[in-house]
Order: C-alpha cells, then sequence, then structure tokens
C-alpha cells in the first residue's frame, strides 16, 4: 500500500469496503469500470449469472472525470483477470459544449488510455466500448471494422481518438463498437419513448437517421464471449442486435407496437429536429468479423427489444 497515491487508497477503500486493502487483488475476478449505467448492469448480472465474479468501480468511488489516469494504478494494484470498460460520456448533444470538453475527453480518452496501458503491461485482456458514431453516416451499407472512421460530432470524435490511444498500446482484447444500446431500466430511448407514449397523444420521432438498435444483455452476453476467449492481440468488432437497419422513427412505432400504446408516432427529419449534434444518416454495422471469429449468431433486435420490454414490466 505505501506505493499507493492517497487519491487510489481513498478509492480502494471504498471498493473494497471492510477488507484489508494490504495485498488485495482480484486475481480470480474481473474489473469492471462502470457500475450503475445500463451495460455496466448487464455485465455484472451476465457475467455473475455464468459464474464469474466481477468487481465494479463506478462514479461513486471513483471519479474519472477528475484523476483519470488513476486507473492505471487501481488496476495494478487489483491485478483483475481482465477488465472491461463500461465508463463513458455518453451525451451527445451536450458533448458539442465546449465547457463539456474536459469531462467528455477525459472519459472517452484519458482514462481508456490509463486502463489500456495497465492491462498491456499486466498483459490481461482489455475490453473497450466504442460507437457508431466514429463513422460519418454517408455509407449506405452496414460498415465494417476497417472502414476510415469520420466522425460528424464531438462525441464521436472522442471515441475515435479513444480508439486510436487504445489501438497505439497494443495489448490483449478488444475494442466493441456498437450502437443504440438500451435496456429496460435504464435513461435511453425506449424508456423514454414509454413514458411519453404514457403522457402525450402526438410525437414526433426522427425518421431519417438509420442503424440498429443494441439490447445491453445481447452486448455483455458478447463481452463474456470474447474476454472469456483469451484474445491473444487487440482488435476491433462491430456488436449490435442484428436485423435490418431501421429509423428512430420506426424503433418508437414497434416499441408502440408492442406495449399496444396509442400514442401517434410522426416522423420528422433530423433538420427539423434541430439537436445540438449532427448524428450519421446512418450508422449499421457489419457484424461479420464478431459472428465468424466466435461463430455466433448476433440476435434480431427484436428479440431485445421484447426482452427490454419485460424488464420494463418487471421494474418495481
Amino acid at each position: 500500500m505505501a506505493s499507493l497515491s492517497s487519491e487510489a487508497r481513498s478509492i480502494l477503500g471504498k471498493v473494497i469496503s471492510g477488507q484489508t486493502l494490504s495485498g488485495q487483488t482480484l486475481s480470480d475476478q474481473g474489473l469492471i469500470f462502470g457500475q450503475n449505467g445500463q451495460l455496466a448492469r448487464a455485465i455484472i448480472h451476465t457475467f455473475e449469472s455464468h459464474d464469474y465474479p466481477v468487481t465494479a468501480i463506478g462514479s461513486a468511488q471513483c471519479d474519472l472525470v477528475k484523476v483519470p489516469h488513476i486507473a492505471t494504478e487501481l488496476i495494478t494494484h487489483l491485478k483483475p483477470s481482465y477488465v472491461i470498460n463500461a465508463s463513458a460520456y455518453t451525451d451527445v448533444d451536450e458533448a458539442e459544449d465546449p465547457s463539456h470538453r474536459q469531462a467528455l475527453e477525459a472519459l472517452n480518452i484519458h482514462a481508456p488510455l490509463s486502463m489500456a496501458k495497465a492491462c498491456a503491461q499486466l498483459e490481461i485482456p482489455f475490453l473497450h466500448m466504442s460507437t457508431d458514431y466514429v463513422f460519418n453516416g454517408r455509407v449506405k451499407l452496414p460498415y465494417a471494422v476497417d472502414h476510415p472512421k469520420d466522425p460528424i460530432n464531438a462525441y464521436g470524435r472522442s471515441k475515435a481518438d479513444g480508439e486510436a490511444a487504445i489501438l497505439s498500446i497494443g495489448g490483449f482484447g478488444a475494442i466493441i463498437r456498437t450502437s443504440w444500446l438500451y435496456d429496460g431500466k435504464g435513461k435511453n430511448f425506449l424508456t423514454t419513448m414509454l413514458r411519453l407514449g404514457a403522457q402525450k397523444d402526438r410525437i414526433h420521432v426522427v425518421n431519417d437517421q438509420i442503424g440498429r438498435p443494441t439490447y445491453a444483455g445481447h452486448l455483455a452476453r458478447a463481452c463474456m464471449n470474447i474476454v472469456m476467449s483469451a484474445p491473444d492481440e487487440m482488435k476491433v468488432y462491430h456488436v449490435s442486435d442484428s436485423g435490418a437497419p431501421i429509423s428512430w422513427y420506426d424503433f418508437a412505432k414497434a416499441i408502440f407496437t408492442a406495449k399496444q400504446i396509442t400514442c401517434e408516432v410522426l416522423p420528422v427529419t433530423s433538420v427539423d429536429y434541430a439537436a445540438p449534434a449532427l448524428r450519421p444518416a446512418y450508422s449499421g454495422l457489419d457484424l461479420c468479423a464478431y459472428e465468424q471469429d466466435y461463430n455466433t449468431s448476433c440476435p434480431d433486435w427484436k428479440t431485445g427489444l421484447n426482452a427490454a420490454l419485460a424488464e420494463w414490466d418487471a421494474r418495481s
């Protein structure tokens, strides 16, 4: 413990509450950065339900915005068997505000780089989540993993820079690009639509942004597949739910149909919606690399929708 900074000691004291920190390691389990987000929750549930113990560090224990480089110290001390970064700055519109730049870069570039360095040094797998927003959306076929990146908003640029930083380190594991992530519990498109549908007679939803919704539980299963395969290099994968790409308007209609909600959904263009950040017009992802390497098929987005709605119905 003598070599640990005061910040790291404080964080470890919160993470390993009631245990002796001296010599405490996680050699028999994984370390998750992120705890309360929809993907972190899904990862924790999926791994533990398969008897893979994990320890999660959330923002309440470790504010990576203030100390993004502390991740190296924590990983080096705890020596987990793998690390998954499920933390990120994800507010696409707020990211356009220059006042949010420090938080954006801390969470999406500097903290992941800190994690990657420690994992490479310990020679343990590192999984990092990225996004379809690293692409410009001008291609109308699913993006291959090696397609040139050309983000059109600040969020996408930060994620692209984070990817580049991680790949510069090497190591083992995967950068996993996904799209339109949601579950039935958190704050996301599906839960927002369900709340609005119960409150309003009519809503407008963008119909000219095309992609694939991804259920967090399905992405968590892919994370488990990858990390448990003992990867021997750092690769980039695209993982989303499958099926024909759809618009946000189509997704809203599917949600309301499944729940028999009578609220009318009207299409609107991105120009008319006038969000602060530009979004790719098309961001379908080519899933072949992941599906071929792991001899699997990504579930259809309609299957994910049913699972998320079941979560919504089961909420307390």
